[in-house]
């Protein structure tokens, strides 16, 4: 059976073959990858991710703005694999969520923040959290990271990386 090599063009594909090609070595979950990239794809859109790796000034290797996401799809390195799919499946658990896009927006230019609020979102999901909202306002006026009901009570979470 011949190896298929990943089209250089495409940032998806690389990705995907790279993530199915250490699989087994990382332990990750082989029938999850085209689903993260599709997840990818659609969470941060296909256009942007697109134009963005097209930019003659993103490289990845040397740049000092470098983007997660751009990144993880233009080396797909072991490292670039897993971070995607661990967003994958915060993307995943977290749809229906309220203000959702407008995260993975903001994701776009500043995405350590946002990161991190999908993760505790996430976990908070795992313990049982329900009526959650990334982005509420707050009675101050302000906005916190994450609003949620759990164990009775209802809780305003600020992330503590800005």
């Amino acid at each position: 059976m011949a190896h298929k090599f990943p089209s250089i063009e495409d940032p998806f594909e690389r990705w995907v073959t790279r993530a199915v090609g250490a699989a087994k070595h990382l332990n990750l979950p082989l029938a999850f990858i085209e689903e993260a990239a599709a997840i990818i794809r659609s969470a941060f859109g296909e256009e942007w991710i697109r134009q963005s790796l097209a930019r003659p000034t993103y490289t990845p290797i040397i740049s000092l703005h470098r983007h997660p996401v751009l990144d993880g799809l233009a080396t797909a390195g072991p490292s670039q694999c897993v971070e995607l799919l661990e967003l994958a499946v915060y993307l995943k658990r977290l749809v229906g969520v309220r203000n959702l896009e407008r995260v993975v927006k903001a994701m776009r230019k500043q995405y350590a923040p946002g990161f991190l609020q999908l993760a505790y979102a996430y976990r908070f999901l795992k313990v049982g959290a329900t009526g959650m909202i990334l982005e509420p306002s707050a009675e101050s006026g302000r906005l916190a990271d994450i609003a949620c009901n759990l164990l009775g009570r209802r809780y305003l979470v600020e992330s503590p990386v800005q």
